[in-house]
């Protein structure tokens, strides 16, 4: 009972450290704007934080009655059938600023396979989402968080795991509860109060599943594993939530190994989540060198590369990629141009096929289950 009123107690101190910290920006803004004296710009910054800081208390509060709500029994699930690869793609979209703020390098490896469950769409991006957003927060900047899903007849399970900070081995098994704070010493400076695991397995018990945690011990990373009940495919319901796109995602029949080469990150993260969701194997290059770097120690089944490079182009990179390789991957271009001279070129360079941008993903993922079905080696 002590020890449960410790944690409480140092819940309840984290609690007022995390509400104090907005309100003092918003006090001194606020005051700043009693004056009347700001210029339009200066108005403008101090009203931005007032509405950055209260966006963040209400995401707080927010926290805490989804806990309350859980933990009493009064949340109500709205159940439908959906695809846990669309809401790993939400997930991930939520969590994406802070990814990018920490330079983190994200890792997506999906089932090659259909993964439908039964549940509430909200609150299985809000599971996803904590568990990523957990593993941004106490991984060190410039660290790497991979998401990792496997299907089975009757278990869909998702992995997120890092190489930050670590848990010690005396600690983990108190993770989910209700006001320990693990990760006390850490970084504060992103906010939270340390609730979001606790959230985490609450849902997942409700949904008919199970979350675990596991760690070498500090400085070795962590590993979170959610595992919910599949459903069969004669169960699949026709309908169609917000959560899910008008069409079914892409399932390959053979999982390949594929290099992405775009010197615009935005566009070469939503190729690799795309063939990542289909059950490719994605790595992604934004240079002509670091491509041939990756061509260099890997083989790869499907090289889909911009013409419009940094440090040259696409034709050039597919010669070299040809001469590097026996036998040579399927190559596949992407240009803004298409003219019959750019193709002539693409052609002579030694691609199999052309796509103008914006790529249809229909035809791009014909294209790459061509190489699956030419039996190329993996």
């Amino acid at each position: 009972m002590r020890d449960a009123d410790r944690r409480k107690d140092e819940f309840l101190a984290m609690l007022a450290h995390e509400l104090r910290n907005p309100l003092a920006p918003v006090s001194a803004a606020a005051e700043l704007l009693s004056l009347g004296k700001l210029g339009p710009e200066s108005a403008k910054k101090a009203s931005q934080v007032i509405i950055r800081q209260v966006k963040h208390m209400t995401a707080l509060v927010d926290d805490l009655l989804d806990v309350s709500r859980v933990s009493r029994g009064q949340i109500t699930l709205e159940m439908a059938s959906l695809d846990m690869k669309v809401v790993v793609a939400h997930a991930i979209e939520q969590v994406r600023p802070l990814l990018e703020s920490r330079r983190h390098t994200l890792g997506i490896t999906l089932a090659p396979t259909r993964a439908y469950v039964r549940g509430d769409e909200k609150r299985l991006i809000q599971v996803v989402a904590n568990l990523l957003n957990n593993a941004a927060k106490y991984t060190p900047p410039g660290g790497t968080v991979n998401v990792r899903m496997s299907v089975t007849d009757s278990v869909i399970c998702l992995e997120v795991s890092d190489n930050g900070i670590g848990i010690e081995p005396a600690v983990q098994k108190f993770v989910f509860d209700l006001f320990e704070q693990v990760h006390t010493t850490s970084d504060r400076t992103l906010g939270g109060l340390g609730i979001g695991l606790a959230l985490v397995r609450s849902l997942a018990h409700l949904h008919g599943g199970s979350v675990t945690c596991e760690s070498g011990g500090l400085g070795q990373g962590s590993r979170f594993r959610l595992c919910m009940p599949a459903l069969a495919q004669d169960e699949f319901l026709t309908e169609r939530r917000s959560v899910l796109r008008p069409v079914d995602l892409p399932v390959a029949s053979a999982s390949l190994s594929v290099l992405v080469v775009d010197d615009n990150q935005d566009a070469a993260e939503m190729l690799q989540f795309f063939l990542g969701t289909a059950g490719h194997r994605v790595t992604l290059a934004t240079t002509a060198s670091t491509a041939r770097e990756a061509v260099s120690s890997a083989p790869f089944d499907v090289c889909i590369l911009d013409i419009g490079l940094p440090d040259g182009n696409g034709n050039e990179l597919a010669v070299d990629i040809r001469q590097m390789t026996i036998p040579s991957p399927m190559l596949i271009a992407l240009s803004g141009f298409g003219m019959t001279r750019d193709r002539d070129q693409a052609a002579v360079a030694g691609f199999d096929h052309y796509f103008v941008k914006p790529v249809d993903l229909d035809a791009l993922s014909a294209a790459v289950e061509g190489a699956g079905l030419q039996s190329r080696p993996t």
